[in-house]
């Protein structure tokens, strides 16, 4: 199996597009670090057609805010916030569209430990009010954590399915990310499987 296929087209949609089919993204990009973000997730909730009226639109912003943990910031432009409050950021405006399915593109890359400890819960919430999530990650705790199966591609192929640990101990995984055991490349990061 290849990376090509029915929804890779998913990936490309355009936003409004991705919103109409349910389908939230985050990659990271932080486009609209200049906007105060409580009228920006309301201006979400109202463009979406979610919430028609200014004032279901700025209670849904705020339950948002309020689930990602940012009511403290709410008066700030994004731009003041630190790395980890931009992340959050970045989820609550996907958040904010109300999806039914998510992709999280390495949203906890350049976390400390205790962030993303924060950040798992964020996403467990997140997933018991119903959302699918599609986490695209290489820090192994999360995906050992959070994942119920998990999909290892290698140059745009499947080289492993199955549960987490399972598909960590793949021999074709083990090579492809960490090296062949008994190689210099390899040795330090086996230890850690």
């Amino acid at each position: 199996m290849t990376t090509r296929g029915p929804a890779s087209f998913l990936w490309w949609l355009a936003r409004e597009h991705k919103g109409r089919v349910g389908l939230g993204a985050m990659f990271g990009s932080l486009w609209f670090l200049s906007l105060a973000f409580t009228p920006y997730l309301i201006s979400q909730a109202i463009d979406r057609g979610l919430h028609p009226h200014r004032v279901e639109a700025r209670d849904a912003a705020l339950r948002v805010i309020e689930m990602t943990g940012l009511q403290e910031f709410v008066r700030q432009p994004a731009r003041n916030l630190g790395t980890p409050n931009r992340k959050r950021l970045e989820i609550a405006r996907v958040i904010a569209t109300e999806p039914r399915l998510v992709l999280l593109d390495e949203a906890l890359a350049g976390l400390t430990p205790v962030e993303i400890q924060r950040a798992m819960d964020l996403v467990r919430e997140i997933h018991r009010t119903g959302v699918t999530l599609v986490i695209v990650e290489h820090i192994m705790e999360v995906i050992v954590t959070l994942a119920e199966r998990v999909l290892v591609f290698n140059q745009g192929h499947v080289i492993a399915s199955g549960q987490p640990v399972e598909v960590m101990n793949d021999p074709q995984v083990i090579e492809a990310y960490l090296g062949r055991r008994g190689t210099d490349k390899g040795n330090a990061q086996e230890a850690s499987l």
